[in-house]
C-alpha cells in the first residue's frame, strides 16, 4: 500500500487487507484499478457463517488494515464463536 502525500489518497494493491470505513469483516483486495470509470477494488472474504463472498467497492469507502491479526484478538474471536448461540 502506498500513500501519496500530494493528495492524501491511499493506493491499494492486490493482497492488501481492508475493511469498510463503517466497519465489517477484513477483506483481501484481488483487483485494484479503474472499473466503470471509477477507482474500484474487488475484495474477497468469508462471512460469519464461513460463506465465501466477493464484492466491488469504491476505494473511498475502504480503510487499510494490517495483514496480521494479533494473537489476542484471534483468541477473543474464537471464544466469542464458542459461546454464541447456534443459528
Amino acid at each position: 500500500m502506498t500513500i501519496h502525500r500530494d493528495n492524501h489518497r491511499t493506493r491499494f494493491r492486490i493482497g492488501d487487507v481492508v475493511t469498510l470505513k463503517s466497519g465489517g469483516p477484513r477483506m483481501t483486495v484481488i483487483f485494484a484499478g479503474v472499473f466503470d470509470d471509477a477507482d474500484e477494488l474487488v475484495c474477497q472474504w468469508f462471512d460469519e457463517r464461513g460463506h465465501f463472498r466477493q464484492e466491488t467497492f469504491h476505494r473511498d469507502v475502504l480503510a487499510p488494515q494490517p495483514r496480521a491479526i494479533p494473537a489476542g484478538l484471534a483468541r477473543l474471536r474464537m471464544q466469542a464463536r464458542r459461546y454464541s448461540p447456534a443459528a
